[in-house]
């Protein structure tokens, strides 16, 4: 019972051989468990054959979740509406105007209405993804909001980087512009009088590449999106730790 008490898990003792209780030993039992375990203030857990600490970032994200929300969704009270970019909105409608993804109604809402639609907005607060998607300067309040990006002849060697900062919709834009129009070269091919370019990562495959790596970035973790562009290929690296190609 004290154990419970102390950290919220049972356990079963068993008896043991004399030899081992003259040395004070007890041998406990506890069944595997699938959360972290909170002890005096700090939360453990086991990976592979070894005890872990869980802190930083990941133990913001375990809080978070067993509250049931995520970090996009949290409010940042020192945020004012009236810090947001009115373009950005203009850009949002635009998009969702050729998609197709809101009846002409709701794209029509004023900035604030189409923040509650959204679902943005909290008691009168902006959430930390109306400051990502809509503010003039989401580093203000989110470190590491923005992309870096640099043309590499080898792994180590870098012959030259931009950084793109703004709200997500501009990043993206800026980004695509970047991409074809510094980093990436064309390999070009002739059909009759016709010349045509073709890249090593389509345009609609370089899209859907940065905006998955936009989307599931940890913003919490507060490092920026990387991308490395080399002659044959790309890499993006969106969580710190893990690069993928």
């Amino acid at each position: 019972d004290e154990i419970y008490d102390l950290i919220a898990v049972r356990a079963i003792v068993k008896t043991i051989p004399e030899c081992y209780a003259l040395l004070g030993r007890l041998h406990l039992q506890v069944e595997p468990y699938k959360n972290p375990v909170s002890y005096k203030g700090e939360f453990h857990y086991r990976s592979g054959s070894t005890k872990q600490e869980l802190k930083g970032n990941a133990l913001t994200n375990f809080l978070l979740k067993k509250m049931g929300l995520t970090w996009d969704a949290i409010s940042e009270p020192r945020a004012k509406t009236t810090d947001l970019d009115h373009e950005a909105f203009e850009l949002f409608r635009k998009k969702a105007r050729k998609a197709k993804r809101l009846d002409e109604d709701d794209i029509n809402l004023s900035d604030s209405e189409l923040l509650e639609k959204l679902r943005l907005v909290e008691n009168g607060e902006l959430k930390r993804g109306a400051i990502l998607l809509f503010h003039k300067d989401p580093e203000r309040y989110i470190t590491g909001a923005y992309t870096k990006i640099g043309y590499f002849n080898d792994e180590s060697d870098i012959l030259f980087q931009d950084e793109v900062h703004g709200n997500l919709f501009e990043q993206i834009d800026k980004l695509m512009e970047l991409v074809f129009f510094k980093y990436m070269k064309a390999f070009i091919r002739y059909e009759g009088i016709q010349r045509i370019e073709e890249y090593c990562v389509p345009k609609a495959a370089m899209r859907e590449a940065l905006l998955n790596a936009i989307i599931h970035k940890n913003y919490g973790g507060c490092v920026p999106i990387q991308i490395r562009i080399y002659k044959d290929k790309v890499v993006i690296c969106s969580n710190c730790g893990r690069t993928t190609p």
